[in-house]
């Protein structure tokens, strides 16, 4: 499997309604792309099921969890650095939405 030119990295915590909302936006955008993006999902904790959403939503999503709750800066840099394969990162909240287009 060739190395993805884009990473797009989503952390999160406790907010599943909101990702998966971000998620359907994404995932419209990056699917024709194919293996030049991937999305990597990291959850910070949470209480809720996170990886439930992530596997039902795409199996081309990497997932990975944090099982105690960091600190910010850490937290948002797991996916970027332990997870993701691309040579660039894009980091984007759990509430936001692309614009069409923006990830081409």
């Amino acid at each position: 499997m060739k190395r993805p030119l884009l990473s797009i990295c989503i952390p999160t915590m406790n907010r599943v309604k909101l990702l998966e909302i971000g998620l359907q936006n994404l995932l419209s955008e990056t699917d024709a792309l194919g293996e030049d993006v991937e999305v990597v999902v990291t959850d910070n904790g949470s209480n809720e099921d996170v990886e439930e959403l992530v596997r039902r939503m795409s199996p081309r999503i990497r997932f990975g969890r944090l099982e105690k709750s960091q600190v910010f800066p850490r937290s948002i840099m797991f996916g970027p650095r332990e997870i993701a394969t691309g040579e660039y990162t894009w980091i984007i909240g759990d509430d936001d939405l692309v614009v069409r287009g923006s990830v081409r």
